[in-house]
């Protein structure tokens, strides 16, 4: 074999990987499986048939790429609402507490309840002041009439039984 072939067909055969021919294509493509085929026939002469079933595959590993990332983005969601759903019944709780231990302190006349704003009750000074330690409370969060009735009744007989 003549030298001048030995070097042409090393050259024939570094230029020709198919690997890093649609490594380059891909980069051109973009997730365009058309532009793929295309830039696999045109740029580096390969067979239409075998260019398009790359570009079919392609695509199709780009679209099970996208469901498995769709799947992940919503089984995060997922968790990122539990968590705050958690953490929104926490602050209702402490919520609930923190108005139960001021409602208390007022009908037993001690020292630290709020003191009401213009023509605010002691109760609505009382669940302003808790609101603002809980700001992420949803509302009254379970605060019911029940609630306050029960605080009235366990407030007077504690203040009873002082006496």
């Amino acid at each position: 074999m003549r030298p001048t072939t030995l070097v042409a067909v090393v050259l024939l055969a570094a230029c020709a990987n198919p690997g890093r021919d649609l490594a380059q294509c891909k980069i051109v493509a973009g997730g365009t499986t058309d532009v793929l085929a295309r830039c696999l026939v045109t740029q580096h002469d390969w067979d239409p048939e075998e260019a398009m079933r790359e570009g079919l595959t392609y695509d199709a590993g780009l679209r099970a790429e996208a469901r498995r990332l769709e799947a992940e983005a919503a089984q995060h969601a997922d968790s990122v609402g539990r968590a705050y759903q958690q953490h929104v019944r926490a602050q209702n709780a402490a919520l609930r507490t923190c108005i139960a231990r001021l409602m208390l302190a007022y009908y037993r006349h001690e020292n630290g309840v709020p003191v009401p704003q213009g023509d605010e009750s002691p109760l609505a000074a009382i669940i302003r002041t808790c609101n603002a330690r809980y700001p992420d409370a949803d509302g009254y969060g379970g605060l019911t009439p029940g609630f306050f009735d029960s605080l009235t009744v366990i407030a007077k007989d504690s203040s009873a039984r002082r006496r």
